[in-house]
């Protein structure tokens, strides 16, 4: 190139040359005035050359200003632009494209473009490629960019064009202009858009919330790519997972409880009674957080994309309680924690925890608020929902009740009556044809009929004040042995008439806390079954012992047993538990039945064990009263059979 300039110049000098010969040939016969004449034209043709040189020396500097323009504007354009062969070889870029991918442009020219394409999208662009370098009118390609800091998604459209060659015989090499337009953005909402349109479906149509939000969590986990995921519901007082996907069994054994402790291994409670929950999340699941620092959103969410710099956060600047930071020593860098309102009460958190750094971003988390709002949404349809159902439940159940009382009233009603009935027929026909021990046998049968019906209306007027909640219940310490005396007192006439003995075994100083009138339902109820089915001779025994909290009390008789398939409806309403007592004694199964809701009201449970011929023993709990309560009784007992002065 140099080469053929400089013959250009030599060539133009040497003819330069020759013209300045010829003029000076032709200026020696000249006169002075043609001289000044002609000295006058070559000074105008000298400032007319100079005058088109600076504006030639204009032109090119607008040009080159021109050229500096499009530089710019081709480099700094919103767009990606490159031009490639049709071996899909990158021949130019600009500016901006290089920059998608965190190179500079003298990096990628020789460089094929399938190589910064998402390997998942390879196969396609070469599918499409040729196709498309062809005839690119009207067609777009998209694809995925693999970039230093994070992959794109681009769409891009084209057109051919023709670059002169040096060498006018060979044939124009055919390129391809691209333009590449990062659509991630774009990709980005169109996915969330579709995602939460298939969480609304989910919450919608799933009668389980555990399996509904177990789906949500796999949503979200495919869509964001997010290592771990988890949803924190009220259970009580605390908050343990109720789903979650990705976590260590190691981090669940030490994050599901946030309640904190004390030594003695108390929940630790505010000053308005309230427990109190550790760490970040108990920090937004109490709501305490602040919108002015940069950690928290206006919606009470928390995020950070680098959570390590909080382990040197000094204490007093730290807004956690009992921080435990689980999260950051098991990696997790970026954490995000947004609370799940129900109502405008908060009722769990909605838990993104990644590896990697910088993995959220604002609209990230506005999204995630969104979804943690139509999560609380479905849990207050779901609980509205569980409401009637349970309310259709117990209307049910309660329908069931009143057939079933309809049932022992028609029957078990009958037998007592038609009993008093005939015998007071008896008597009012032939009363004064009876003997002495006719008319003490008929008062004897007609006391025995009111007192079965007293018991069963006694049990019905307590099972419908229970059922109504109009039943008092006022628990308090209580001597156990002095209430059982005092249920077996009325009793002592039949153990005397079967010749059954009858024993409190229980210890002196045993103290429970318990409503009395109900526990002297459940103890004459339970007695006089025992009475009813055990044999002249034999015994009814009353014990009780101590069982950490609670106090175990036992009544046992030696009478005829139970077979297993009675045992297992016993305390089932309606069913037919067993048979006849020893002297034909009935019952309808309402005092069990009734014994069991007295002791569950207390806290306790109730059950049987027993074998045909070798007797029956009911075994209920009731709570002891508590230690200082225990310890106050016994002294003032003590004072007051001590000596006096």
């Amino acid at each position: 190139m140099s080469d053929n300039h400089e013959s250009r110049l030599d060539t133009l000098r040497q003819k330069a040359e020759a013209r300045l010969g010829d003029l000076h040939k032709s200026m020696e016969g000249l006169s002075p005035d043609e001289l000044k004449v002609l000295i006058h034209d070559y000074q105008v043709h000298r400032i007319e050359l100079e005058l088109q040189n600076e504006e030639l020396r204009e032109a090119q500097n607008q040009l080159q200003a021109a050229r500096d323009r499009f530089t710019r504007l081709f480099n700094d354009a919103p767009v990606g632009y490159l031009t490639i062969d049709s071996n899909g070889m990158i021949c130019q870029v600009n500016q901006t494209f290089a920059s998608m991918i965190g190179r500079e442009p003298y990096h990628l020219t020789g460089r094929p473009l399938a190589q910064f394409i998402s390997p998942e999208d390879r196969s396609a662009f070469h599918g499409r490629f040729r196709a498309f370098f062809k005839n690119p009118t009207g067609k777009k390609m998209e694809f995925g960019l693999q970039s230093t800091s994070k992959d794109l998604r681009v769409r891009c459209v084209g057109r051919m064009e023709s670059t002169t060659h040096t060498q006018p015989e060979s044939p124009k090499p055919r390129h391809l202009l691209l333009v590449v337009i990062d659509v991630s953005e774009q990709v980005r909402a169109e996915r969330r858009q579709l995602l939460m349109a298939r969480i609304l479906g989910i919450l919608n149509n799933s009668q389980s919330l555990a399996h509904g939000i177990s789906q949500i969590l796999e949503s979200i986990q495919e869509e964001t790519g997010v290592d771990a995921c988890g949803i924190r519901l009220r259970k009580g007082q605390d908050f343990p997972y109720y789903v979650h996907h990705g976590f260590s069994r190691e981090f669940l054994d030490a994050e599901n409880t946030l309640l904190a402790r004390d030594a003695h291994g108390d929940v630790c409670r505010n000053a308005h009674g309230e427990p109190d929950l550790e760490c970040t999340c108990g920090l937004v699941l109490t709501g305490q957080t602040d919108p002015s620092n940069p950690l928290f959103t206006p919606n009470g969410s928390c995020w950070t994309n680098d959570s390590f710099p909080l382990l040197d956060l000094p204490e007093n600047q730290d807004p956690r309680f009992h921080p435990r930071n689980t999260c950051i020593h098991q990696g997790y860098q970026s954490v995000a924690l947004v609370p799940v309102r129900a109502d405008q009460e908060i009722v769990g958190l909605l838990q993104l925890n990644d590896r990697r750094k910088n993995f959220f971003d604002k609209k990230l988390i506005n999204f995630l608020e969104e979804i943690s709002s139509s999560i609380g949404v479905a849990l207050m349809r779901l609980q509205d929902a569980q409401m009637i159902k349970d309310s259709e439940e117990r209307l049910r159940a309660l329908l069931n009740e009143k057939d079933k009382f309809f049932s022992i009233i028609a029957h078990d009603l009958k037998s007592p009556m038609s009993g008093l009935l005939s015998l007071s027929s008896v008597l009012a026909d032939n009363a004064h044809s009876l003997t002495r021990e006719e008319l003490q046998e008929a008062a004897s049968a007609m006391f025995k009929s009111s007192e079965q019906l007293y018991a069963l209306l006694e049990n019905l007027l307590h099972w419908a004040l229970m059922q109504q909640g109009m039943m008092g219940f006022a628990p308090g310490s209580q001597s156990l042995r002095g209430v059982v005396q005092a249920g077996m007192e009325p009793l002592q006439s039949v153990s005397s008439q079967k010749d059954v003995a009858l024993r409190n075994l229980v210890p002196e100083q045993m103290l429970t806390q318990v409503d009395v009138p109900m526990v002297s339902t459940v103890l004459r109820n339970l007695i006089s079954n025992a009475l009813k089915f055990t044999d002249r001779g034999g015994s009814v025994i009353v014990s009780a012992s101590r069982d950490g909290d609670m106090v175990k009390v036992a009544v046992q008789d030696t009478g005829l047993g139970m077979e297993q398939d009675s045992l297992d409806q016993i305390f089932t309403l309606g069913k037919k538990k067993v048979g006849a007592g020893t002297r034909g004694e009935t019952g309808t199964g309402l005092g069990l039945v009734l014994c069991k809701e007295f002791i569950e009201k207390h806290g306790g449970q109730i059950w049987l064990e027993s074998e045909p011929g070798q007797g029956t023993t009911v075994f209920f709990t009731l709570p002891a009263a508590p230690k200082d309560t225990a310890e106050n009784k016994a002294k003032k007992q003590a004072v007051g059979t001590g000596p006096t002065g």
